[in-house]
């Protein structure tokens, strides 16, 4: 809602962005009988994110689709309890960005290493298996330099340098 207690129309809101120009708006929502003024910050996303975004929606949810949910899909929106006078729209978004940067190298490294769900409940063995799976992707980047040929062999007896390739 808005801080003087009127609803927030979302949608509206964000059709009235400009291409790639983000816009901020001072809401509240209530949890637990407690009020919590926030900014909402948004932009437009390019057309090809807008687009894979909605192919995304619509093979995850299929018919049952809203058409509110597709347009949702063509913006990203942060919440901040910071004022955009000590944090603009501008600079939320761009520390957004980063975060998402890195979300996403954990996700490809949970992909690549099996790790999405962590089979060990005990600290202990968790962090062990958690550091052999770590072990072994750094050993199947680096498998080159166990290689014969992945690295220079240095010629002892002086004759020629040879190097293998990888």
């Amino acid at each position: 809602m808005s801080p003087k207690g009127q609803p927030f129309e979302l949608l509206p809101a964000l059709r009235g962005l400009a291409a790639h120009q983000p816009g901020s708006w001072s809401v509240v929502f209530e949890e637990q009988g407690r009020q919590w003024p926030v900014w909402l910050h948004a932009v437009r996303k390019s057309e090809a994110a807008t687009q894979r975004a909605k192919e995304d929606l619509r093979r995850e949810r299929g018919a049952g689709l809203q058409p509110g949910t597709l347009e949702l899909a063509e913006y990203v929106l942060v919440l901040t309890s910071f004022n955009p006078q000590e944090l603009s729209a501008q600079q939320t978004l761009s520390l957004y960005r980063g975060r998402w940067q890195i979300e996403l190298v954990f996700k490809t490294l949970k992909q690549l290493l099996g790790i999405g769900d962590l089979a060990k409940y005990d600290p202990d063995s968790a962090r062990a298996w958690m550091q052999a799976k770590l072990l072994t992707a750094w050993l199947e980047k680096e498998a080159r330099f166990f290689s014969p040929w992945g690295f220079p062999l240095l010629d002892t007896l002086g004759l020629a340098r040879i190097s293998g390739g990888s």
